[in-house]
């Protein structure tokens, strides 16, 4: 039995299989896919610039509440 203890190896097995059987049993635009998050790795890596990352920055679970600023969290007498 092999023993996996490095998770980013695994994951990196998963996601580059993935893609390949989905193409192959599913529809072959599963390969289109995966070159367009490709090329945009690429693109966010020579730019320097990730529009993903943009926009999961201004998600609302990634915006404070207003409990961090302290205000709800006061304990009053």
């Amino acid at each position: 039995m092999i023993k996996i203890t490095d998770h980013s190896f695994a994951e990196r097995v998963v996601q580059s299989k993935v893609p390949v059987l989905l193409a192959y049993f599913v529809h072959p635009g599963f390969i289109a896919l995966s070159a367009f998050v490709g090329a945009g790795l690429v693109f966010a890596g020579v730019t320097d610039w990730c529009g993903m990352g943009l926009l999961l920055a201004k998600m609302p679970w990634n915006q404070k509440s207003a409990c961090a600023s302290g205000s709800c969290c006061e304990v009053k007498h």
